[in-house]
């Protein structure tokens, strides 16, 4: 009986602290939303990316982030070329 007593204390003490430790987080809300910049002669990746980012993020993770986004494989950009900016509103 003891042994059970124990079992039972134990595995509400384990519940009690992970709802209180849930309970404790800080939910993060970001909306996402998308630019399209058409590339002029003096753009820059770099540039655009030092720009739009957020915040949080560096430069180079931003610029990693649109490459993905728009399927470049290089830091090329082009004069007349559009890009997708992914940009993240914190709020």
């Amino acid at each position: 009986m003891r042994k059970y007593v124990l079992i039972l204390i134990t595995i509400i003490i384990a519940l009690m602290s992970t709802v209180l430790s849930l309970g404790n987080t800080k939910v993060r809300r970001e909306h996402i939303y998308y630019k399209s910049v058409d590339i002029t002669k003096s753009d820059t990746l770099w540039g655009i990316a030092d720009t739009y980012k957020n915040e949080n993020m560096s430069v180079t993770n931003y610029i990693s982030l649109i490459k993905d986004f728009n399927d470049m494989e290089s830091d090329v950009i082009k004069i007349g070329q559009k890009i997708i900016l992914p940009i993240e509103v914190e709020e």
